[in-house]
This record gives structure tokens, C-alpha cells and sequence, in this order.
């Protein structure tokens, strides 16, 4: 064979997010570094940069939760674990304007990890970036469906700039309910003339990611008559029987999306696709599972799903999903994986060593208040929030391994992220063991079972043959 690179042979690392605020290189725990190792070992390795890293130099903007940023030698730290690809389109990312979002771009090319997701405009947010390596060359896109209206990259013009800021996804919640519902929401919404008002930015909220007013004809065409379904608070309601929600990709993101995919096919090797993803299913009767602000956690959003097979069917190679801070299952479509989350990579999000006055004023805290205050603050002093609940600190690096330009086998590594460990310690990643592996491995199986995904425990290490 003239070149290696033909061979059809890859190995691809998939991670969560990586919310890094400390040195990661100083560490030498035999668990650790068998973590490095595998990553290194990998031809390619992806995680999402949840954060800006511009030096702590730049104007705060707003944003969901803590204000995250950190150092810019943050990005030397992941290429030293062995992080060469990343995704920066994610809801933080903007936490430092747009001048936090291009000088991540900078530190992450001057520390050789090859990025997609953000640009300084949409067409570059959109396109693919890519990853020479020995068994091929690797194209990278990456999207987010949860983030700010201002954080969304804006197109270029020939008479105007465009904007720098994040690949998106827009989305439709759909909520069916039965007659008598309908007929009183009907009520209730022209009582208050707010159909007047629909799709407006005051109605939606910044943070919805939905339909924000474009028309219909652009977004999501039903066939549904007026005395079927309404628009009311920028979602849309349909006449049933029963009740259920489901959600809907934006045609035109995905569109646009599903083009750049294309491009990225004819020009690598292998295609990587990493949506950033808090949304989770509406709740079902009966299906006990963990409840967040965007739904079920641990089950994605019909939408998500909608544009994972699109990407595929399009021509991606591995789909990464990550957002809801907790692991979801894996589906194989196609013969491709995609992993609708691994969790978390790094999860040091309590030592952020500033913090602007929005945060502390969130709580009701003095100016006099230190960052340590904060996080006393936040987590009621590790009673609540993240720091109570263990489902935040297990995750997986996923391995796929491919074979004569075929997914052969994945290989899941558990991780611990170091839960009730001193908030200087916890969030930094190693390899569970014995029962601590086991338990993750048997959670995911159950995640992935719908998907008719069977994962066996090979040691330590979850396994799903092809």
C-alpha cells in the first residue's frame, strides 16, 4: 500500500466538556496518566472547551450560571493530555464577548489543537477545521442548540461584516394536548392577546434557542389548520389526544449544517460532528429519570437526535454529543456511533479565580465577597447543586476504533471525577476501578438499551462490538 494513511485504520477518542481552571500537567496518579496515555495513544482525540481562555483580560458579558473563563495556557494543558481536537460552540464560550471567543481561537492554534464551532463570522463557524494524522485526515464540525441570541455567529455580507460567535441550532418545541386543554389555552392566550406578541425576543426569552421570529415558511412548514394548533409564548401547541411534547431541528440550521458536512466528506478522511446539547426529552409517564431545567437529562431532545442522523446520513464518521453534564446513551445508526453524551472530561468549575459583580449580586452577596464565598454560596457549602449529586461526577471517554474504513469496536473508559474530594482537588479526571467502573459501565448500558445498543464489561472497560 502506497500511503498508511489509506488503510482504513483510526483511532478516535471522544470526551465531554472540559471546564479546566488548574494545571493539569503537574499530576502523576498511575490512574491519571493511564487516562493521558489513552488519549495520547489516539490518532485524533475531541472534547468541548466549555470556556473562553483569554487571560482573564477581557469585558464580561452575560451568561447562564458562573461566569466561566480561565488562563490561556489552558489550551497547552489539553494538548499536553492529548487533546488535539475540540469543539468551542457551546453556551460559555461567549461568557467574555467576542473577544474572549477569538482569543480561545488564538490559544488553541498556537497550542496545535484544531477547533470548529466558532469563527469570526457564521461561515467560518459552520465549516469544518482539520487534523492531519498518520491514518488520515480529519475533519472537525462542531454546533451548539442551547446559547444566548448574542452569542450566534452572523453571516458575512458584501456591504457588512459579519459577526464572530458560535455554530447554532434552532429548535421547535411542540406540545400536543387534548381538546379540552386546547380550547382553554385559547382562551387564555387570546384573553391576553398574546399571539400579538409571538416569536418576539421578549416572549422567547434570550436563552430559549427556538424559533426567534424568522417566517414560518423558513423554519417549520405544518399542515396543521388554525383551529388545530397556535403559537403561544414562542412554542407551538397542536389538538390531540393526550398529551406529549416533542421538539423539532430548525430546517434552515440544519440545512446549512448538513451542507458544510458534505464539504468536510470530499475533503478528509474521517469526519468528527460535536453538538453541544443541554436539552433532554419531555417527561413520559411512568419513566423515571433526571429531571433538569431542559427537560430529562439523560435523554436527548427528538432534535438532537434529528440532526445526529442527518450528519450521518450525510457523511459523518463519529457524532459526540455533550452538554447536560450527566452521560446519555449510545446509539449505532448506519454503522456509526453517536454518542448523545460522555459527560465530563474536566469538571473544575468551582475554582474560576474571578468573578464578575453580576455573580455575587445572583445571590444577593456583597462586594466585599470573595470567589470562595461564591461557591460556599452556589452549592450551599456542597449541599445541592453539582456537588451534591453524584451523576455529575461519573463520564466515559469513548475509543472508536475502525478497521478497513469500517467502526470495528468501541471501547468505553470509565472516569471519576472526584466527588466529596476538597473543592482544590475534585474535577480532574481518572480512570474509575472496581465497583466505581462497573457501576458507570451498567449505567450506560441502560441509557443505550433504547437505541438497541448492547454494551458488555470487558474488565474495567464497556465494549460494544460491530
Amino acid at each position: 500500500m502506497l500511503y498508511e494513511s489509506a488503510s482504513g485504520k483510526i483511532d478516535i477518542a471522544l470526551a465531554g466538556d472540559a471546564m479546566v481552571t488548574r494545571k493539569l500537567s503537574v499530576y502523576r496518579e498511575p490512574a491519571y496518566m493511564k487516562l493521558v496515555d489513552l488519549l495520547r495513544g489516539a490518532d485524533a482525540a475531541c472534547c468541548n472547551l466549555e470556556m473562553p481562555i483569554p487571560d482573564y483580560d477581557n469585558t464580561y458579558n452575560f451568561t447562564s450560571g458562573t461566569h466561566m473563563i480561565s488562563l490561556g495556557s489552558t489550551a497547552q494543558e489539553l494538548r499536553w493530555m492529548g487533546i488535539n481536537l475540540a469543539s468551542t460552540a457551546n453556551n460559555h464560550i461567549y461568557d467574555y464577548g467576542e473577544a474572549g471567543v477569538l482569543a480561545t481561537q488564538r490559544k488553541l492554534d498556537e497550542a496545535g489543537i484544531v477547533f470548529a464551532g466558532t469563527g469570526r463570522n457564521l461561515h467560518e463557524a459552520r465549516g469544518p477545521r482539520y487534523l492531519d494524522t498518520a491514518h488520515g485526515r480529519v475533519a472537525v464540525l462542531a454546533a451548539v442548540s442551547y446559547f444566548p441570541e448574542w452569542g450566534k455567529a452572523g453571516e458575512q455580507r458584501g456591504d457588512a461584516q459579519g459577526r464572530p460567535g458560535v455554530s447554532y441550532l434552532r429548535h421547535e418545541i411542540v406540545h400536543t394536548i387534548d381538546a379540552a386543554a386546547f380550547k382553554e389555552l385559547r382562551r387564555i392566550s387570546d384573553g391576553l392577546g398574546l399571539e400579538r406578541i409571538k416569536g418576539s425576543r421578549a416572549a422567547l426569552g434570550p436563552w430559549a434557542g427556538h424559533y426567534d421570529g424568522e417566517p414560518a415558511e423558513m423554519y417549520f412548514v405544518t399542515s396543521f389548520r388554525e383551529d388545530r394548533a397556535f403559537d403561544f409564548k414562542g412554542e407551538k401547541w397542536v389538538r390531540g389526544d393526550g398529551f406529549r411534547t416533542t421538539t423539532r431541528a430548525h430546517a434552515a440550521d440544519v440545512k446549512d449544517i448538513v451542507r458544510w458536512v458534505g464539504d468536510a466528506r470530499r475533503q478528509a478522511d474521517w469526519v468528527v460532528f460535536s453538538l453541544h446539547c443541554h436539552e433532554g426529552a419531555y417527561p413520559i409517564p411512568g419513566q423515571d429519570h433526571v429531571v433538569g431545567s431542559q427537560g430529562l437529562r439523560d435523554i436527548p431532545a427528538d432534535h438532537i437526535v434529528e440532526l445526529a442522523h442527518a450528519c450521518i446520513d450525510a457523511g459523518v464518521d463519529v457524532f459526540a454529543g455533550h452538554g447536560p453534564h450527566v452521560l446519555r446513551g449510545i446509539e449505532i445508526y448506519k454503522g456509526k456511533p453517536i454518542f448523545y453524551s460522555l459527560g465530563e472530561l474536566v469538571f473544575q468549575i468551582e475554582t474560576v479565580q474571578r468573578l464578575p459583580s453580576d455573580d455575587y449580586t445572583h445571590y444577593g452577596m456583597e462586594q466585599t465577597s470573595t470567589p470562595a464565598d461564591y461557591f460556599d454560596m452556589r452549592s450551599g457549602k456542597d449541599t445541592r447543586s453539582f456537588a451534591a449529586e453524584a451523576i455529575y461526577w461519573r463520564s466515559m471517554v469513548g475509543m472508536c476504533r475502525f478497521e478497513a474504513s469500517r467502526l470495528a469496536r468501541i471501547e468505553l473508559y470509565p472516569i471519576e471525577l472526584g466527588q466529596g474530594y476538597p473543592r482544590p482537588q475534585r474535577g480532574r479526571p481518572v480512570l474509575a476501578e472496581g465497583a466505581a467502573a462497573g457501576a458507570t459501565i451498567n449505567y450506560m448500558k441502560e441509557l443505550s438499551r433504547p437505541f438497541g445498543t448492547e454494551i458488555r464489561q470487558e474488565g474495567e472497560t464497556g465494549v460494544i462490538h460491530l
